[in-house]
């Protein structure tokens, strides 16, 4: 339903050209007139919000879903910055090189939106995953550089409203409107929610290079474990600075967490599956103890509260049967990994079967020179994204057959 929505707003904007507006122009979006400041659309700067918010919801929702955004880059001519925020969410003025910081906010979601677009046209679309290794070696450098440069920009941003936020509370001579203290706290929240969708985007991105030990358990590279994990720690902070208050906490799990795709969890979850790190186990198993309580706020959080524990169960029961499997030393025992694919496969983070490639847990290898490496590792990138895309679909179904998993390794169908 917020896709179908989304889709429409971002029709309508582009039929009202307002993907083409600037800064003096007129409803009349022809150009066939110069646009000049005695002629200016009184509306402008509404319908530039307008505009922006709805490029945000569309190039989230559409990676999160894996498929192409409505509003294409190369189709707006529109300056990504606003003028000013009072006129769309209501400016509040702080002193620094930044005067007014939600409008600062604002653009830096508005470029994190354009990276988001870039992550699935240059990395996971079907065109990237045709293109060359080199090719898309390239983008996802270019990409780590921009979204590097973002976390940079929101620290700043961190910095400048904290500080104010200090003088508020410690000089009387300061502004203590409520509104604006409210405001800039809210803004504070925010930022720090911020952390964790760009160290998202991080790992997204990072996902696409591969390591560069080609013989290790793992096919995350390290940059890209550590970008997940820097999202569970922010997620933690953003828990519980948003605990006092059900209303943003609600705000934070579903604008944050659900809205685009959270792919840390993922991340860590075929990091354990394949190293069965005992720490990164604990990160899922504390994520999920974190929305247990919330998953009767909404229908959507106790989905992905449901889906999240099924995936944190099954790491848990993965890791157990391979220790166990260890310290057995019988020969004719039947690898773990052959009962359990199916339940992998279930929740979609198996890719399904190509020629010469053995889909084992987490890892897969080349098999009789049926691949080539290039084309081994494209086949392995787009099946993960896909299986992450459908993953997320699952919080659309009925999810009690998911759930009916045995307890005892010995039990799963082979």
């Amino acid at each position: 339903m917020a896709w179908q929505m989304t889709c429409a707003a971002c029709q309508l904007c582009m039929a009202m050209g307002y993907h083409r507006l600037s800064p003096f122009s007129t409803a009349d979006v022809s150009h066939s007139q110069p646009a000049t400041p005695s002629s200016t659309d009184p509306l402008a700067e509404k319908k530039r919000g307008l505009f922006w918010f709805a490029y945000m919801l569309d190039k989230g929702l559409a990676l999160r879903f894996g498929r192409s955004s409505i509003l294409q880059d190369y189709d707006i001519a529109l300056p990504k910055t606003l003028p000013t925020t009072i006129n769309t969410i209501g400016g509040i003025q702080a002193p620094g090189p930044t005067a007014d910081p939600w409008r600062a906010a604002l653009e830096l979601w508005i470029t994190h939106a354009e990276v988001q677009g870039q992550i699935y046209e240059h990395l996971y679309s079907a065109s990237a995953l045709n293109s060359s290794a080199e090719s898309r070696l390239e983008s996802a450098r270019m990409l780590v550089a921009k979204q590097n440069g973002l976390v940079e920009q929101l620290a700043a941003l961190q910095r400048q409203v904290a500080s104010h936020n200090a003088d508020v509370n410690n000089d009387t001579a300061v502004d203590r409107s409520q509104d604006s203290t409210i405001a800039l706290a809210s803004l504070g929240m925010l930022l720090k929610s911020d952390e964790v969708s760009h160290c998202s985007s991080l790992a997204l991105i990072y996902r696409a290079i591969p390591p560069s030990d080609s013989g290790r358990p793992s096919k995350f590279n390290d940059e890209c474990i550590k970008a997940a994990r820097a999202a569970f720690a922010a997620h933690e902070e953003c828990m519980s600075l948003t605990s006092p208050s059900q209303f943003l906490m609600m705000a934070y799990l579903h604008w944050t967490i659900l809205y685009a795709p959270f792919v840390p969890f993922v991340v860590l979850f075929c990091h354990v599956i394949a190293t069965s790190n005992q720490d990164d186990l604990k990160r899922l198993g504390n994520f999920v103890a974190g929305l247990e309580p919330t998953r009767s706020a909404s229908r959507a959080i106790d989905k992905l509260y449901r889906l999240c524990r099924i995936m944190y169960d099954v790491a848990t029961m993965y890791v157990e049967a391979k220790e166990r499997e260890k310290t057995t030393l019988d020969a004719d025992m039947v690898p773990v990994e052959n009962d359990f694919n199916l339940y992998l496969s279930q929740l979609g983070l198996i890719p399904p079967h190509v020629p010469g490639w053995n889909p084992g847990i987490g890892t897969g290898s080349l098999e009789g020179g049926g691949m080539t490496e290039a084309s081994y590792q494209a086949t392995q990138l787009g099946d993960w994204f896909e299986g992450n895309s459908y993953m997320m679909g699952l919080m659309e179904e009925d999810l009690e057959t998911l759930s009916q998993f045995p307890h005892e390794p010995g039990a799963w169908p082979s």
